[in-house]
């Protein structure tokens, strides 16, 4: 027994380190707050300053928060599909993966988006792309944002602030201020959650999918029956998710959205469209209206949210 969990632990680390090499190490020092915040980031194979290159930035969840810089790499594969060779050699692109302090959350919970201020961590996130922007070539028509649990939260909270910035996100078992969705409508996003989730209710995504197609917008939405919390297991091994992902480009000269110029279009059908509409739904005694849900205080430790 002491065998097997050696070399299963043994095993464990060298996947952890061959993730972590991809990777370069780097802090940023806030502009404003003073505060560092630690990130990883992976250059493309071959990187050329003539060429402009997309970019991913991957949001972890609160149980990937610390100081370390390896957990929201090691954690799960949420950054680490995106450095894969078959993608890279089909669509070059940096991938950048902020680690959340700790004491700190992405978001602030519980509160709507206009009685909130952004948080100092997202603050740094942003600093962060602007300065990947002066350092490299990235095609400002082409950031793309994804996030899991807390950051799947810090997604839909980011495209609502800035919905000229991104191309398309992808919050996995997020929530989303309803009010507010007419803000991205027009932004390209696919979401997902699972139908059993017992740490973000499955509303948070319902709701504001149901929102979305109230305001006239077209979200892709996948929900998986009898997954819990961690759908972004299933979601990140959705074969049409790259594809989709980077078939969605900015215009810069409105803001909007569109699909890119290339044969990056998924075959087959998207999977999950539920025809939801926002209804009130129960947690812990408590009813969620539909234009918004009230989240109870995320758990901290190990496991995301």
């Amino acid at each position: 027994m002491l065998h097997r969990i050696l070399v299963t632990l043994f095993a464990f680390q060298t996947v952890a380190s061959a993730q972590l090499s991809k990777f370069q190490a780097r802090t940023q020092k806030g502009q404003t707050s003073g505060l560092n915040l630690g990130y990883r980031l992976f250059t493309p194979a071959g990187y050329d300053k003539a060429k402009k290159y997309p970019l991913v930035i991957a949001l972890h969840g609160s149980g990937e928060r610390g100081n370390n810089n390896t957990a929201q790499i090691t954690a799960n594969q949420l950054a680490n599909i995106w450095t894969e060779d078959s993608l890279q050699n089909r669509v070059p692109h940096f991938v950048m993966a902020p680690q959340c302090p700790g004491e700190s959350t992405w978001v602030q919970y519980n509160k709507p988006l206009a009685g909130r201020p952004l948080s100092g961590s997202l603050k740094i996130v942003l600093e962060i792309v602007d300065s990947l922007a002066r350092e490299f070539n990235l095609d400002a028509d082409r950031v793309y944002c994804v996030g899991l649990s807390m950051g799947g939260f810090a997604t839909w909270e980011l495209a609502q602030r800035y919905p000229d910035k991104f191309a398309a996100i992808v919050p996995i078992c997020g929530w989303a201020d309803t009010s507010k969705a007419a803000l991205i409508k027009a932004l390209p996003t696919w979401a997902f959650h699972g139908g059993s989730d017992p740490t973000v209710p499955v509303a948070g995504s319902r709701d504001m999918i149901a929102a979305l197609r109230a305001a006239g917008g077209s979200p892709k939405y996948t929900e998986y029956p009898g997954v819990g919390h961690e759908s972004w297991v299933p979601a990140l091994k959705e074969k049409e998710l790259s594809p989709w992902l980077f078939a969605q480009k900015r215009t810069s000269a409105t803001g909007l959205s569109q699909k890119a110029p290339a044969d990056w279009s998924p075959a087959g059908r998207i999977p999950g469209h539920y025809p939801w509409q926002g209804q009130p739904h129960a947690l812990d005694g408590r009813q969620l209206p539909a234009t918004g849900i009230s989240l109870p205080d995320l758990p901290e430790g190990n496991a995301s949210p």
